[in-house]
């Protein structure tokens, strides 16, 4: 399995003295790389620069306002290295530097150690970036007039996706006005539709809409161009009303016309980067939360990288934490924390950067009625919130917390987790001597009664920790299962693939049973 990354050091604010990593693919494999990342941070602290970052691989181009206003010398120039990693660290490494105070040539350097084997797992070594900027189609954008076609940039982006120069259009109406024969009309017409009707399969692929699929057209009337939307079968195609279809919907149709359909040579392929700075700020909250949820559907299903740089909450799924990026000031200086890679915080609650990052309570993240469960780390985490969507379970999240520590440490883990207000919460330990100590202390505070230890699931067998709850055939089944994997980067990001690529019957019935009998567990 491969990873892919960026290292910034001395670009504007970031990596300023000391180079900061952000992790783009936890998995980089052909069929799993695609994945939604979500920058977050306050005000200023540099989320835009970390798009901006990313538009360097693509421009192979640096500006003078990309130095550091702090810079003192040439060792302090910006560099960004794009890497891809393999697991036994060969690597592919795209050096970009700024080459002096006066010039915005960049140098490359190519270190290129990946074997064959390693190459023909990942999507692409060099992959494209496109900084999508929404542009809001309306219903009012399907219809123009032959004189006023150039001015209308939904029908010339559907006519150039497909070839068709609006210019031909437009002499194709000056020949039809002189010789009013409405063949002229006709023919284009038909060969602008034959044509459409690729474009219009590629996008119901895309949006995984081909069993009930949505129909194009463009009609050249006597004075006028329109585009047609509508639903169905030939035998049974129903009109539509684009203001009227679902966010998903209404931003996958912005997004498709402004990006995709640039033509062959320039449309998004698998291991592509988009970035987004600031989408869907002019929806309501559920409307963002809808195009969250399909963003980062529409990312694993092609393969295609997401970055979103944004402050707002309704854009951050707590069952899917692992795809946050804290951009945090200190100094000054801006460094970026892939902060549900791996728990790496030393504040036992794990919500602490993101609530200082988007500047909220816990309780924007979280409905009064949710039930929420402190769990020993990330692994246990993604286990959880996998098996929560599987198995359909509502009202209840899953916290990692770093883990229940030493026993001279507990009373203050404890004590912390007790001053985060949650209406209704629990804690899972593993039922190790840790866990168990853990649970005992934990009976004269608040969560008396309220912690889970793993051996409780079942009478019948002794669980020790959350891999027992796998039957023997999972756990050889899935490498991140294996307890004796001291990798624990490792075992996070494989864990997350899990998350993202899993279904239901890759289980055997063991481990459903197992796992429904914890969920009863910790909702009654």
């Amino acid at each position: 399995m491969s990873r892919r990354f960026i290292t910034i050091s001395n670009f504007r604010n970031l990596g300023i003295g000391k180079p900061t990593t952000l992790l783009l693919n936890d998995t980089y494999e052909k069929g799993k790389s695609g994945d939604l990342i979500i920058l977050i941070g306050q005000n200023n602290a540099g989320k835009s620069n970390v798009l901006s970052a990313l538009e360097i691989i693509k421009s192979r181009q640096f500006t003078s306002s990309d130095v550091p206003i702090m810079n003192l010398g040439n060792d302090e120039l910006p560099e960004i290295d794009y890497v891809i990693q393999a697991d036994n660290n060969n690597a592919y490494c795209q050096k970009l530097k700024y080459s002096s105070m006066y010039s915005a040539r960049i140098i490359e350097d190519f270190v290129d150690t990946l074997n064959d084997e390693d190459i023909a797992n990942l999507d692409d070594l060099e992959s494209s970036v496109f900084n999508y900027e929404n542009k809001n189609i309306v219903t009012s954008d399907f219809n123009t007039t032959p004189e006023y076609l150039n001015n209308n940039k939904f029908i010339c982006s559907v006519l150039n996706a497909i070839d068709i120069n609006p210019d031909t259009v437009k002499d194709t109406y000056d020949q039809y006005r002189k010789t009013p024969n409405i063949f002229f009309l006709q023919v284009l017409q038909n060969k602008i539709n034959q044509r459409l009707k690729k474009l219009t399969d590629i996008f119901n692929n895309l949006y995984k809409s081909t069993a009930d699929p949505y129909n194009f057209m463009i009609v050249l009337f006597n004075s006028q161009i329109s585009f047609g939307l509508g639903r169905g079968n030939e035998n049974s195609l129903t009109p539509l009303v684009l203001e009227q279809q679902s966010t998903g919907f209404r931003w996958f149709f912005n997004f498709f016309f402004t990006l995709f359909n640039r033509g062959s040579s320039k449309s998004i392929h698998p291991g592509d980067i988009v970035i987004m700075d600031e989408p869907a700020t002019n929806l309501h909250p559920q409307g963002q939360k809808e195009l969250r949820d399909f963003i980062k559907a529409f990312a694993v299903a092609n393969d295609i990288t997401f970055v979103i740089a944004t402050h707002s909450p309704f854009l951050v799924n707590s069952d899917e934490l692992n795809e946050l990026r804290v951009v945090r000031m200190k100094d000054n200086k801006a460094e970026i924390i892939n902060l549900f890679s791996a728990v790496d915080v030393d504040d036992p609650d794990s919500l602490l950067p993101i609530k200082d990052a988007l500047t909220i309570k816990q309780n924007i993240l979280y409905d009064y009625d949710t039930r929420v469960v402190w769990v020993e780390g990330i692994t246990d985490y993604n286990y959880l919130t996998l098996f929560k969507k599987l198995l359909g379970y509502q009202n209840i999240s899953f916290l990692p917390f770093k883990g229940v520590g030493k026993e001279d440490m507990q009373d203050v883990i404890i004590q912390k987790l007790a001053s985060i207000k949650f209406p209704n919460v629990e804690i899972l330990v593993d039922a190790d001597k840790a866990g168990l100590a853990f649970k005992q202390k934990c009976q004269n505070t608040k969560f008396k009664d309220r912690v889970i230890s793993i051996d409780q699931v079942s009478s019948n067998a002794k669980y020790k920790e959350i891999e027992n709850l796998f039957s023997v055939t999972d756990r050889q089944k899935y490498k991140a299962l294996n307890e004796n994997d001291p990798d624990g980067f490792k075992k996070a990001s494989t864990t997350s693939a899990m998350k993202k690529f899993c279904k239901l019957e890759d289980f055997s019935k063991e481990t459903i049973d197992n796992f429904k009998a914890l969920f009863e567990l910790l909702i009654n």
